[in-house]
């Protein structure tokens, strides 16, 4: 919705179009005036019928932020790590389950890290003695898995 408000630059509000010079007592309203005064009472109207007044616009404002916050926070679990072989690739906790990509290969799997021999490497959750890498199926970037389900969450 657009802002029906706006500042006139001497630091006083005023209705969008609107001077307060054209509101002033005595005369006489335009059309125009008339017109632009009904379409801010029909969107007042509309927010009233919405059940939105300042104090739940507020709380709807607040509560838009806490859920960006959480959106982000998300965003930075659930993205994926590329695996480069590099020193300063990012890996997850040796046994963590997590989401495996692989290069040439157009599936992801859930798999999991291990230390090994070699330093590390990436495993199906299933098998505990052949890594991909041994099988020759190379993964290029892994995914944290998000929270498990937990009944009572999620408005349930």
């Amino acid at each position: 919705m657009q802002r029906l408000t706006e500042n006139d630059g001497k630091g006083t509000w005023q209705l969008k179009g609107l001077p307060w010079e054209e509101l002033a007592p005595g005369k006489a309203l335009t059309a125009e005036a008339c017109q632009l005064l009904y379409g801010a009472l029909c969107k007042l109207k509309d927010l009233e019928d919405a059940g939105l007044n300042p104090k739940s616009a507020e709380a709807i404002d607040w509560l838009y932020l806490q859920k960006c916050k959480e959106v982000n926070e998300l965003k930075k679990k659930m993205k994926w790590r590329p695996i480069t072989g590099g020193e300063d690739d990012e890996l997850p906790e040796p046994g963590e389950c997590v989401i495996v990509s692989f290069h040439e290969y157009p599936l992801i799997e859930f798999g999991r890290y291990q230390e090994d021999r070699t330093g590390g490497a990436f495993y199906p959750v299933d098998d505990n003695i052949v890594s991909y890498a041994e099988d020759d199926v190379f993964v290029n970037a892994w995914m944290s898995l998000p929270e498990p389900y937990r009944p009572g969450q999620d408005g349930d």
